[in-house]
């Protein structure tokens, strides 16, 4: 019971915390734009290079801006992001599924008696693997999302 009561006392705590903490970020944060000059810079930014639409009259800035259908890209999505993202989900737990395997069988093999001179070498030998496919996998992630973003 006790426990239970020191729980919500740190809970609280934590939030009081954090909102103390952001607000002073956000009062940090302005002083360093304003010392560093860089208060409006949103305002400075171009639009991607590869944002393709159509130049309308914005009705909040009244001024010409790229406009792109929002059924244009809910259809991307729907077409093109969502079965590369099952895809690729697909493909990770595939991979996982093979690598756990791996390691079962090799576990096995321990125990039989079948891999003694390689023990501890066999015993890394998924781990390994999985790091290489996480590394590989992040890479090819990255250029998915790159090429998703610019299509998007």
């Amino acid at each position: 019971e006790l426990d239970d009561k020191l729980f919500i006392i740190h809970s609280l705590l934590n939030i009081i915390w954090a909102t103390g903490f952001l607000i002073f970020w956000r009062r940090r944060q302005a002083e360093l734009a304003y010392e560093w000059n860089t208060l409006d810079m949103e305002q400075l930014e171009d639009t991607r290079a590869t944002y393709k639409g159509q130049l309308r009259r914005s009705p909040v800035t009244n001024k010409y801006a790229p406009y792109y259908p929002a059924w244009k890209r809910l259809l991307f999505r729907l077409l093109v992001t969502m079965p590369m993202l099952i895809f690729n989900l697909v493909l990770v737990s595939f991979c996982i599924l093979i690598i756990f395997r791996f390691q079962a069988w090799i576990d096995r093999q321990l125990k039989l008696g079948h891999l003694p001179s390689l023990m501890s070498l066999t015993q890394l030998l998924p781990k390994i693997l999985l790091a290489l496919v996480t590394t590989v996998f992040d890479d090819v992630y990255k250029r998915v999302c790159r090429w998703l973003t610019d299509k998007g």
